[in-house]
């Protein structure tokens, strides 16, 4: 019966299969039996990718089969069939996929390829006999400009090489100079012992002391030249490590010099654009301008950072006990703020209105609409100052309008004057000076205020006994700054000098002013400037203060990268210098050896003369006396002639100082020729390259053209291997899905089929225990529906009695079948029924489908 179930699917899924070849590429042709003859085949590139292809096999609607109902070994049949046509389905699945991925990465193999041919195939176009010729005059070129970097080397290291052989011949001269010395510095002491041993000679006395000396100053001198020769040995190994080490150092130096070179280049680099964004950003600043012409005041955020220390942080130092320090402070705070204000001012300029232009003032006679104007004009530029550092904004009042009219009685306003701040914005010295009309005073209050702000005479640091406060504009601009402020301008004459004045006055202090009007006066049509918005300037402006700041974060890490540089340049140099001046041990021990051999010889002379000296003790007294007096001008004259040879030997020793310094200048001038030199070669070098890439391009295109045509055919490979397995997979997922919904409308139907016989013999149950007289009870399956029934004993009685007995209620139990229903038909015509269906439900119509 399995064989028959498998072989029956078998067919079914041989059918579907049947129904499209893997191998097929077009509408297949068939003959009029219905069987596949041929199959049309296309160029492999105009094959789909199977992963984004639609199904290649199409479903119909299953026509209606009657199924007759299966057996239970039926269902399991199908149950196992199902299982294993999903298997076949998984394992035709996993070989799409590694086909898809085969596919994927031939793709890429093909682009990538396509893109280096096209690559390879733009530099043979550009391997034009004309480019060749140029890149071979360019190697010329090249060559030639070697030829005059190795001229201009060997003539550096000419000059070099002259300069060491005069430092050469003056250190010999030195040496000779300092070899006349040692003469002289030994006939100076023999000169002395002469003198010493004619005194001895003349006083009678000594004679043998002296002559003892002279031979343990011979012993011990003997014993110095033995230490000092094995001593030179260690020191000239030891020489040619330092040596070497001067040698090290000197490339070092080269190498920074080179550095510190280069990084200065990039600090011109990025100066030049920082000028030039600058530039960019005061352009697109006037653009706004012109389309905004709104008095607007800007600050750096450098600016707004150091305000803002201004204000918070206290001096360091105290004026009466550290005034030094305060001074010294107070210089360098200065000019910090000077550079970061001319930072700022750079970024602000007044942009006239022409209809104040038209709008007469006389300012001995200012109108008090005038007044508010132009208070609500200082009032907008002193707020735009205070909300850039975080400040609250000031408000122009009546009450401060009034209090401006009459500010200079200070008896009325004393308490005003008190607990308010104010100050000039400008003054004019000019006396001549006049302002005709509203445009002239705002520029003058814009002038003033901006005067007021980016002169840092205004705001140098100054002390404050109660507060230390850090500057004069920061305070004013600053203080009360979480304070609800009011507001007022004004202008006066002082001594023929025209200017403005402000005031501002804490809002809680108000109260002790009589009649203080609060009323907030808010600008007019006629006061507001033309605010007009340029979405496309003000982005423009964005990007140039982006670019502007970008380029001095640029200019500052060259110049950080160039301090660094310099100072590992200058260590090495010190490093060197170190090196240099540190003697070589062997000349030092050489020349120690040499005064030890010299004072050895000195020592035999001197033992020399005290045997003569003991062997004069007898001669005649005056005789002893002219040779004591001759031995004296002998000391003398070669003390003079000693003194000379030094005064010499300095002057010898400067010349071989100044003839050091100038090889030091010889040595980095071949270092520079050096680099010129290897900086010409590689120039060569990249010259060859450009010349061979030109020559063998064209050999590169056709092996790019072989590697993608061989590439091409792998795709094609890959696309077909690709939809073979999509259709196996279509074909065998379908045929799953078919024999799981064959399996569950078996199930459904065998169990349907189950629970009407098992009702059927419940309910004969059911009439034979009424007929034998018992009351059935009904017992239900987790379905609900009645499966058998239990025999409980009716009782004759009433409720009254105690033989009354209440029926039974249903129970939920499985019920065992008691007996077995006949079937209709066999296991086998109801199998062969139920694959009939399921053959009927795979009848499938599907065709490749290709772009």
């Amino acid at each position: 019966m399995k064989k028959e179930l498998i072989a029956l699917t078998a067919i079914a899924a041989t059918g579907l299969a049947t129904t499209v070849s893997a191998n097929e590429v077009a509408e297949p042709n068939v003959d009029n039996a219905g069987g596949v003859r041929t199959a049309q085949t296309e160029p492999a590139f105009n094959i789909t990718d199977a992963k984004n292809e639609p199904a290649l096999v199409e479903k119909e609607t299953p026509k209606p089969v009657e199924v007759k109902t299966p057996t239970k070994e039926e269902v399991a049949e199908l149950g196992a069939t199902a299982k294993q046509t999903q298997e076949d389905a998984d394992k035709a699945k996993e070989v799409l996929d590694r086909a898809n991925e085969t596919s994927d990465k031939a793709e890429k193999k093909v682009a990538d390829l396509k893109q280096a041919k096209d690559d390879a195939q733009k530099e043979a176009d550009k391997a034009t006999p004309e480019a060749i010729q140029n890149a071979e005059k360019k190697v010329e070129t090249a060559k030639a400009k070697v030829q005059v970097k190795e001229e201009a080397l060997n003539s550096a290291q000419s000059l070099k090489a002259e300069s060491d052989e005069a430092v050469s011949n003056q250190e010999k001269i030195v040496e000779g100079k300092k070899e006349e010395i040692e003469k002289l510095q030994s006939a100076v002491l023999e000169a002395k012992n002469n003198v010493q041993l004619k005194q001895n000679i003349l006083d009678g006395t000594k004679i043998s002391e002296e002559k003892k000396s002279a031979e343990e100053a011979l012993e011990q001198e003997t014993a110095n030249v033995k230490r000092l020769s094995d001593e030179l040995a260690k020191a000239e190994i030891e020489d040619e490590k330092h040596s070497q080490k001067i040698k090290n150092a000197e490339n070092d130096l080269a190498e920074a010099i080179t550095k510190v070179s280069t990084s200065n280049q990039s600090i011109s680099s990025a100066s030049e654009k920082v000028k030039q964004t600058q530039s960019e950003l005061i352009k697109a600043q006037e653009n706004l301008a012109n389309q905004n012409p709104k008095n607007t005041i800007k600050l750096t955020d450098s600016f707004v950072e150091v305000w803002k220390e201004l204000a918070d942080k206290h001096y360091p130092y105290n004026y009466e006990t550290q005034k030094e320090l305060f001074e010294k402070y107070k210089a360098e705070q200065s000019e910090k703020l000077k550079k970061i204000a001319s930072e700022s001012e750079a970024l602000n300029q007044y942009k006239s209105n022409e209809q104040d232009k038209d709008r007469a003032i006389d300012f001995e006679k200012t109108t008090r609409e005038q007044r508010e104007e132009l208070s609500l004009f200082a009032n907008d530029l002193y707020n735009q100052v205070r909300k850039q550092i975080g400040a609250s904004e000031a408000v122009v009042t009546k009450g401060m309008i009034d209090l401006s009219e009459g500010f200079s009685d200070f008896g009325k306003y004393s308490d005003f004057v008190i607990n308010s701040q104010s100050f000039a914005f400008y003054t004019v010295s000019n006396k001549t000076k006049t302002i005709s009309n509203m445009d002239e005073a705002k520029r003058l209050i814009y002038e003033g205020f901006k005067r007021f702000l980016f002169d840092y005479n205004y705001y140098t640091p100054y002390y404050d006994s109660s507060t230390q406060s850090q500057g004069v504009a920061s305070n004013y601009v600053l203080g009360e700054k979480n304070k609800k402020l009011y507001f007022a301008l004004w202008p006066y004459l002082y001594s023929g000098e025209i200017g403005f004045a402000w005031s501002t006055l804490r809002a809680d202090l108000v109260e002790g002013i009589p009649n203080f009007d609060k009323t907030v006066i808010k600008p007019s049509n006629s006061t507001q400037s033309n605010t007009v918005s340029n979405e496309s300037a003000l982005t423009a402006v964005k990007t140039a203060e982006a670019n502007y700041t970008k380029a001095k974060v640029d200019l500052e890490k060259a110049e950080s990268e160039y301090k660094e540089h310099l100072l590992i340049q200058k260590d090495i140099q010190n490093r060197l210098e170190l090196l240099k001046s540190t003697p070589f041990k062997a000349s030092l021990v050489k020349a120690e050896l040499a005064k030890a051999q010299k004072l050895q010889i000195e020592a035999q002379k001197r033992l020399a003369l005290a045997q003569k000296a003991q062997d004069e003790v007898m001669t005649d007294i005056k005789f002893k006396q002219e040779n004591l007096d001759k031995a004296k001008q002998e000391l003398v004259d070669k003390e003079n002639a000693l003194k000379l040879g030094k005064d010499k030997l300095q002057q010898e020793e400067a010349e071989l100082t100044k003839l050091q310094a100038d090889v030091s200048a010889k040595a980095q001038a071949v270092s520079t020729a050096k680099k010129a030199l290897q900086d010409a070669q590689e120039e060569v070098k990249l010259a060859e390259k450009e010349l061979a890439d030109l020559n063998g391009a064209h050999t590169r295109l056709k092996e790019a053209q072989a590697e993608l045509e061989k590439a091409e055919a792998e795709l094609k490979d890959a696309y077909k291997a690709q939809n073979e397995a999509k259709v196996d997979y279509e074909v065998k997922s379908l045929a799953a899905g078919q024999a799981k919904t064959t399996y569950e409308t078996a199930k459904a139907k065998f169990e349907e089929a189950e629970a009407k016989r098992l009702a059927a013999l419940a309910e004969e149950k059911r009439k034979e225990l009424e007929k034998a007289g018992y009351q059935p009870v009904p017992v239900v399956d987790g379905k609900g529906n009645v499966v058998d029934y239990k025999a409980e004993k009716v009782t004759v009685g009433t409720k009254d009695d105690k033989t009354y007995q209440a029926p039974a209620k249903a129970t939920n139990a499985k019920a065992e079948p008691k007996k077995q229903l006949p079937n209709t038909g066999t296991k086998e015509s109801n199998l062969l029924a139920l694959l009939g269906a399921s053959v009927g439900l795979l009848a499938l119509a599907g065709k490749r489908k290709y772009r």
